[in-house]
């Protein structure tokens, strides 16, 4: 890339050129980014020698592209948007990495899952029976109390999550270590992609990278960020999962583990996170939502709200306005009267009982389900 089309990027597209030919961020170019901006930071790194072999492949890669054109149209072939900081749909809690933020992030799938209410769960890649098993009712479960599952796509315990979530028709983020031209594993390509059509993939990593160790373990970082706590449910002595632990720890995340035979190994790695006081211990679902809600207000499933006092009071058309609304992403009201047969007065009349009695809230793109309605105020004739 010729330094005259340099000097005409926007600050987004000057991002995108830099997260196509860095390896990862290093502080020393997030630093470059706070005080000079993404281009002005390019235009550093045309312009100085390139001691290290991160550097000198940074350089070979820019002299690669041809334009920014070039890099948009392989984006849009392969389906993939670019969000930088400055994006609507950027998730604030990345930037709790500071100076090991991404400089943005490639995503296939629903960009709204990333604003979501989140829950990691990680562990081995060799689950046993009983991992298997605990990850399938974990995911599912949390899934049906709002909760979005964030885990990174690989054999074991990551693939059962993101599964059970599916099944619980959840949303689930996959964190990828490569490029999303191609999914890695291969092996797991079409549940990824099914995961684009409920949820996201998303990765640091422009089309055409391919993952290595040190991508995983730089990985692991931006799935503990992304979400609001981290479950290991079974991990080994040395195990990818207790990276994931260790930099949610350091963020002042959650950590959460079950424990497990003293003399499995594959629990050697959770059992030392319970001992050392590095993790809470649990031992279901129940633990994660009453360790993750605020004090007195955990959420109770969505199939359960319409069953509970909270609707006793309700009218008919408010009933059926929240059956119509979705558990994430939202619904405007024009959609609420396309979608319920009712007029627009009749629909904001029942927004607002449904508000009254907490069994809503709006989203940044409308109104759905608030998985947290047994905690509402009293309704006004309560009040009286």
């Amino acid at each position: 890339m010729k330094i005259q089309e340099i000097s005409s990027l926007t600050e987004a597209d000057a991002r995108l050129v830099l997260s196509w030919i860095s390896d990862h961020i290093d502080p020393q170019l997030a630093r470059a980014i706070d005080s000079r901006g993404a281009k002005g930071a390019l235009e550093v790194i045309t312009t100085s020698s390139a001691a290290r072999p991160s550097e000198r492949r940074r350089i070979a890669r820019l002299n690669q592209i041809n334009s920014i054109a070039e890099l948009k149209m392989q984006l849009e072939r392969n389906k993939i948007e670019y969000l930088t900081p400055q994006s609507e749909f950027w998730p604030e809690q990345l930037n709790d990495l500071e100076l090991h933020s991404p400089i943005g992030l490639f995503l296939r799938g629903d960009k709204r899952a990333l604003l979501d209410t989140s829950v990691a769960i990680v562990g081995t890649r060799n689950a046993t029976s009983y991992g298997s098993r605990i990850t399938q009712e974990l995911a599912y479960e949390l899934a049906t109390f709002g909760f979005t599952i964030v885990s990174g796509g690989a054999f074991g315990i990551d693939v059962i999550a993101h599964h059970s979530t599916l099944l619980a028709k959840g949303a689930t983020i996959c964190v990828q270590a490569n490029g999303l031209d191609n999914f890695y594993p291969k092996a797991n390509s079409e549940l990824i992609t099914r995961i684009t059509q409920n949820g996201a993939v998303v990765s640091e990593y422009p089309p055409g990278r391919t993952p290595n160790k040190s991508q995983f373990l730089d990985r692991n970082r931006i799935i503990a960020a992304l979400a609001g706590g981290v479950v290991v449910v079974e991990a080994p002595k040395i195990s990818g999962s207790l990276s994931t632990a260790n930099h949610a720890n350091k963020l002042s995340r959650m950590v959460m583990a079950f424990p497990g035979e003293v003399t499995s190994e594959n629990s050697l790695g959770t059992n030392e996170l319970i001992k050392t006081k590095q993790a809470e211990i649990i031992t279901g679902y129940q633990d994660v939502v009453e360790l993750l809600s605020p004090l007195g207000q955990a959420p109770i499933p969505i199939e359960e709200i319409a069953n509970s006092s909270i609707f006793d009071s309700l009218s008919d058309k408010s009933k059926l306005v929240f059956e119509t609304l979705p558990l994430r992403g939202g619904f405007e009201i024009p959609e609420i009267v396309n979608r319920s047969g009712l007029d627009r007065i009749e629909v904001i009349s029942a927004i607002t009982e449904l508000q009254i009695n907490s069994a809503i809230r709006k989203s940044l793109t409308g109104w759905v389900i608030d998985p947290k309605a047994n905690t509402r105020q009293p309704a006004l004739e309560d009040a009286c």
